[in-house]
């Protein structure tokens, strides 16, 4: 009850030359009334991009569209009218419903090419599979804490697109004072035209578990689940709890 002023921080931030691939940072905690210092921290972090050159000289992936829907887009109204000699009848039941039907599924067609072509996914990225693009990044920091023993951490992550459809994702932490691995996260993600594959594998001390996901884009709720999905967080555009969990 008499100490009015809580622990005075600080903390000082160096980047060598202006790099911002590299970062200093000392946090200290002191004691405003025997000013003593409580807790020192030390941290160096590090980021990294960058492309290995596989030396692979492909050609531009060119994605083959549904043959029906191909005719279907292509048909004009003459030939469509052509082609549904005879149902006029039954498709007057429908109204104006079954032209929507169409239309939306045309422009669904046509909003996924796109995704597909967007530049910068493919040639942008890995340029048809010669390069692999990377990002590195890690931080190993001191604590030392009064009344406590010095503790000392660190931590990676590696982020790669291995091709225009698979991605690798891995994380890890180490306390290098026991020089053991204390977590390590595995994640590999594919797109297969409309839909994706996720799969998480962790190893802790302790425990290790998995997670996979399979689920549609465009409807996320829909999805085969196994493991502990909750690992993978939320699929795009998911709003609700809907899905065929376990197999």
């Amino acid at each position: 009850s008499d100490r009015m002023w809580g622990d005075v921080s600080s903390r000082i931030n160096i980047r060598p030359g202006s790099n911002r691939n590299l970062q200093f940072s000392l946090d200290n905690t002191i004691d405003p009334y025997s000013w003593s210092l409580q807790r020192t921290t030390f941290r160096y972090s590090f980021g990294f991009n960058g492309k290995l050159d596989t030396g692979f000289l492909g050609q531009e992936r060119v994605d083959v569209q549904n043959e029906g829907i191909a005719r279907l887009q292509a048909a004009s109204p003459d030939t469509a009218a052509a082609d549904t000699t005879g149902l006029d009848d039954q498709w007057d039941d429908f109204g104006d419903q079954g032209e929507t039907v169409i239309e939306d599924s045309r422009e669904r067609d046509r909003r996924q090419q796109e995704q597909r072509s967007r530049p910068g996914q493919d040639a942008g990225e890995t340029e048809n599979g010669r390069f692999i693009p990377f990002s590195l990044s890690g931080t190993i920091s001191l604590n030392d804490s009064k009344g406590r023993e010095l503790t000392s951490r660190g931590s990676l992550r590696l982020k790669t697109q291995l091709t225009r459809d698979w991605s690798f994702n891995y994380t890890a932490s180490i306390d290098f004072k026991d020089g053991q691995l204390d977590r390590q996260e595995y994640r590999l993600t594919r797109d297969l035209h409309c839909w994706r594959v996720e799969f998480m594998r962790t190893i802790s001390r302790d425990r290790s578990e998995f997670a996979f996901r399979f689920h549609l884009l465009s409807i996320p709720e829909l999805k085969l689940t196994s493991g502990r999905d909750n690992m993978l967080g939320t699929a795009r555009g998911l709003s609700s709890g809907l899905g065929m969990g376990g197999f």
